[in-house]
C-alpha cells in the first residue's frame, strides 16, 4: 500500500475513516497494529488515530482465532485474544444502528468486571473476512 507503508487496507466505514492492518517494530519487538485512520486535510494521505489495537505480532494466529470464534459463538460474550499485553484484547459482536458489527477492543479491568476501552476498532461482520486476509496480508510470516 502506497499511502500507508506497508499497510493493509481493511475497509472504509461509513464516515470515510478507512482502517489499516500493519507490522511494526516498538523496542525492538515486530507488533501488530489494527487502527482507524483519518484525513486531516486534503492531501490524501491518511493519518493515525488513537482507535486501534496492538499486539506483538507473533500473537497474530490468536487474534484471528478469536475473529473467527466470534462467528460461531453461541452467546453474545467477548472471546479474548490469547496474547500478553497489559491491557487483554477481546472480539465482540454487536448490533449498531441496526448492523451486526465486529468489534477487536482493549479491555481493561473494573473490580473484576472486564470493560470495553475506546481503543479498538469496528467494523460491520460482513467486512470480517476483508480484515482476515488483510491480517494474513500484513502479517504472513506470523502465522505458523
Amino acid at each position: 500500500m502506497d499511502v500507508v507503508k506497508d499497510a493493509v487496507q481493511v475497509a472504509q466505514n461509513e464516515a470515510g475513516s478507512p482502517i489499516f492492518v500493519s507490522v511494526g517494530e516498538y523496542r525492538k519487538v515486530p507488533r501488530l497494529d489494527v487502527r482507524h485512520y483519518f484525513y486531516p486535510d486534503a492531501s490524501g494521505v491518511p493519518a493515525p488515530t488513537q482507535k486501534g489495537v496492538n499486539l506483538p505480532a507473533e500473537d497474530t494466529l490468536a487474534l484471528l482465532e478469536a475473529i473467527e470464534a466470534i462467528e460461531t459463538a453461541v452467546s453474545g460474550d467477548p472471546v479474548p485474544v490469547d496474547t500478553d499485553v497489559r491491557n487483554p484484547i477481546f472480539v465482540s459482536r454487536s448490533m449498531y444502528r441496526g448492523v451486526l458489527r465486529l468489534d477487536v477492543r482493549h479491555y481493561y479491568d473494573d473490580r473484576g468486571q472486564w470493560q470495553p476501552t475506546r481503543k479498538g476498532i469496528s467494523l460491520p461482520m460482513a467486512e470480517r473476512e476483508q480484515l482476515v486476509a488483510a491480517t494474513r496480508s500484513a502479517a504472513p510470516g506470523y502465522l505458523a
